[in-house]
């Protein structure tokens, strides 16, 4: 459930485009079952259990089969990234219980000097 704090309305951030996230992601368990693939228990029964310490999941990537594109321009863009990181990861621990989540953004540079941003979940399972 998301849980909306006043700091959160007082903000200049997109409510909406955080709503879709967490759902896509959370309730429908998008990234649940990302990492239980990563560790072999993907579908009915376990294939191949691997020993998996860190897992990285990159939202801003279409390799996750999915990807969430930006926030409505009116609204500050790192603002809502970072609630809709936080409310991610504060999920995931209560699935996870004794792993290390967080998050974090990284920029990436090519050559021409264009950036890019990958939002990243990182869970550590040691």
């Amino acid at each position: 459930m998301i849980e909306y704090t006043r700091e959160m309305f007082n903000s200049n951030c997109d409510i909406q485009f955080i709503k879709g996230i967490y759902k896509m992601l959370i309730e429908n368990k998008r990234i649940e079952s990302f990492i239980f693939d990563k560790m072999g228990f993907g579908g009915n029964y376990p294939q191949s259990f691997q020993k998996v310490n860190k897992i990285v999941y990159d939202l801003t990537t279409k390799e996750m089969g999915w990807r969430p594109g930006q926030p409505h321009k009116q609204f500050d863009n790192e603002l809502t990234w970072k609630f809709v990181l936080e409310m991610i990861v504060k999920e995931l621990k209560k699935i996870f219980i004794d792993a290390d989540i967080q998050y974090q953004n990284k920029e990436i540079f090519d050559i021409h000097d264009n950036v890019t941003i990958h939002r990243l979940i990182i869970v550590n399972l040691n």
